[in-house]
């Protein structure tokens, strides 16, 4: 159950950069600028609120599910479970690398993986939180062209090793930084998913995807689609970002 981060940055500033920047060059780069603006694109404040609806489908199913996610301070993410009827009142919090579900009729919220299935092809951390700048490093640059347009492809490395994904292969625009794919590999760099993003609009005066399209490579019948609504700049009480208040919060 996880979630989501404009810019406009001169083509001037990347005409020095070579077609491949190798890892001791990084530092002649502001990587970590690149990747804060591709968050900003994403996310449009630290504090923030948006509806995401999953529909997700596999070789034999196909389910549809609504989430209200309230962020705070990029780092915090709370997800309500809207849709279906039955798992209304359901509550997950993400603090950093930690997260809790809370199901109604169970007595405390339990800790579980971010890495763990939300729906479909859809995990915990897909609908709460993926922030790159905080959670990786770029390790190269190269430009290349997709889908026929102007485009850097950054490789990422974890900060961390409790980050869900600790390899990133990532596309994102030469123009004007808009992330356009990514693939999420594990620690051993077997490519786990691949995000789509799509369906750009002017929302919150600028130009974010609204559909994140995932495909799962270990199960390429597994695929989910993320449709991205009501962006509202909002802060959330503090308090919402604990354990103990899920249940008031879900009911």
């Amino acid at each position: 159950m996880n979630i989501i981060k404009f810019i406009f940055f001169t083509t001037t500033l990347f005409s020095a950069i070579p077609q491949t920047v190798l890892a001791q060059e990084i530092d002649e780069v502001d990587t970590t600028s690149i990747l804060e603006k591709v968050d900003a694109i994403r996310s449009p404040s630290e504090n923030f609120v948006f509806t995401v609806k999953v529909d997700s489908q596999t070789s034999t199913l196909k389910n549809e599910s609504e989430f209200e996610v309230l962020v705070h301070n990029r780092t915090k993410s709370l997800v309500l479970y809207r849709q279906p009827i039955k798992q209304r009142g359901r509550a997950l919090l993400l603090d950093g690398p930690n997260m809790w579900i809370y199901i109604p009729g169970t007595n405390r919220p339990v800790r579980i993986s971010p890495q763990q299935q939300l729906t479909g092809a859809v995990s915990n951390a897909d609908v709460a939180r993926v922030v790159f700048s905080l959670d990786y490093r770029v390790e190269r640059i190269e430009k290349q062209r997709i889908d026929d347009l102007p485009a850097f492809k950054l490789e990422l490395r974890a900060r961390q090793s409790n980050i869900p994904y600790q390899y990133v292969q990532l596309w994102i625009t030469q123009k004007d930084l808009h992330p356009l794919k990514a693939d999420f590999f594990s620690l051993s760099q077997k490519l786990i998913r691949t995000i789509h993003y799509e369906g750009y609009k002017n929302i919150l005066g600028q130009q974010r995807p609204t559909t994140l399209k995932i495909s799962d490579a270990i199960n390429p019948s597994v695929k989910a689609t993320l449709t991205y609504s009501n962006f509202k700049i909002q802060d959330t009480p503090p308090e919402y970002y604990q354990p103990s208040y899920l249940e008031r919060l879900a009911n």
